[in-house]
């Protein structure tokens, strides 16, 4: 039988329990990477990250990563459009989870811990549940407070802190005072 060429990456999908399976070239044969393209290895994940799993909403469907590094989870984000991805969901290891969602320079960040549901605010709005903007967030249409629709890098810093950290980022202000049903 011919030597087989190339490498098999097989990674799990939790909730179904299928197995995804990506073949690369025999010269990456020692490299294990996944559906993000994170390489993993001592020598390429080196800054500390406490996520237990990536999630991301595209076009083509769910895709779920185990263990990914800072940099692969901030690489994830900046894919979100509003048009082919417009979630990524973020759990650490404790199980707290920051979701965002949107796209085009507009985007929505909230975070879920066992006690509290909180909002990135931007600084720049009022706080006001009536004023309304629309945001694609899972697939669907959804309205949020305008004062809850923060640029990238803002999301960015949130999510760097909370990836790192496991905490809420106490330079940015969080709120959950605002009542409002998400249409």
């Amino acid at each position: 039988m011919a030597a087989i060429d190339s490498a098999y990456a097989h990674s799990p999908n939790p909730r179904s329990g299928k197995v995804q399976r990506t073949i690369y070239p025999a010269s990456e044969s020692r490299i294990d990477r996944n559906t993000f393209g994170q390489r993993r290895g001592n020598t390429l994940n080196t800054e500390p990250c406490l996520v237990s799993q990536l999630f991301r909403l595209t076009k083509d469907g769910a895709e779920y990563l185990d263990d990914p590094s800072l940099s692969t989870v901030l690489q994830a984000l900046s894919t979100l459009d509003g048009i082919d991805t417009d979630t990524a969901s973020i759990t650490l290891r404790n199980g707290d989870s920051m979701d965002v969602g949107g796209g085009d320079g507009r985007y929505v960040c909230h975070v879920r811990t066992n006690k509290r549901f909180l909002h990135l605010v931007n600084v720049n709005c009022e706080l006001d549940a009536t004023d309304l903007v629309t945001i694609m967030m899972s697939e669907e249409a959804t309205t949020y407070p305008r004062s809850y629709i923060v640029p990238f890098e803002i999301v960015k810093v949130a999510v760097e802190c909370f990836c790192s950290t496991g905490a809420l980022s106490t330079e940015l202000p969080w709120d959950d005072t605002l009542r409002f049903d998400p249409l």
